[in-house]
């Protein structure tokens, strides 16, 4: 794991996010700016968990990825957290990495007294990048929902590459909206399908 300190790394990686997630759109409409290829939701409560963490490994075996970005995108990683706790709540995982590093990370608490800094608990956004491309992962607190979408062209849109290595945690689009469907300003089922385009 190497956790990113350095301003011109974490601006790096912050235009690869922007290149890939539409971050102004209204979440669950779909973020991505690539077609969906093979989607998968998750219940937010998972962004910062060992089975995701497990799950993205696998994909990255699957892949042949040496490894993925994890980024937290709100509370503002530069004006509050690097500003108030002197790191960026983002890092760099290997598919080598231990489940135990990246428990570190996330559980990391080395703030100001009397201020929680550990990211999984201040996390309210967050963007998972592939080293290659090979896949991306949105989550956010408010909507309670997060995605994982394989950017493999070649796979026609469905969640089996994805659930084979994250079955307990994934959601087929169908059960996603009935998980959001009350809490949510108003989307129909419909609008919910398209815009993830698993109609």
């Amino acid at each position: 794991m190497d956790i990113i300190k350095d301003v011109e790394q974490f601006e790096f990686y912050e235009k690869r996010v922007n290149e890939e997630l539409f971050l102004g759109s209204v979440f669950p409409r779909c973020v991505f700016k690539r077609r969906p290829t093979s989607i998968g939701f998750f219940d937010s409560g998972y962004m910062t968990s060992k089975e995701l963490f497990r799950g993205l490994k696998s994909l990255c075996d699957d892949f042949d990825e040496d490894g993925f970005v994890f980024m937290m995108l709100h509370p503002d990683p530069i004006k509050y957290y690097f500003d108030t706790f002197g790191y960026f709540p983002a890092a760099r995982f290997s598919r080598n990495d231990d489940e135990l590093v990246f428990d570190q990370f996330v559980l990391r608490d080395d703030g100001p007294s009397g201020v929680i800094s550990a990211i999984a608990f201040q996390v309210f956004e967050i963007a998972i990048l592939s080293d290659d491309g090979g896949f991306i992962v949105y989550g956010k607190r408010a909507d309670e929902l997060g995605v994982i979408d394989v950017l493999r062209k070649s796979l026609p849109i469905r969640t089996e590459p994805i659930s084979k290595h994250l079955n307990d945690i994934i959601m087929d689009c169908e059960t996603a909206y009935r998980e959001i469907r009350n809490f949510r300003p108003p989307i129909t089922k419909r609008e919910f399908l398209d815009a993830w385009q698993c109609a």
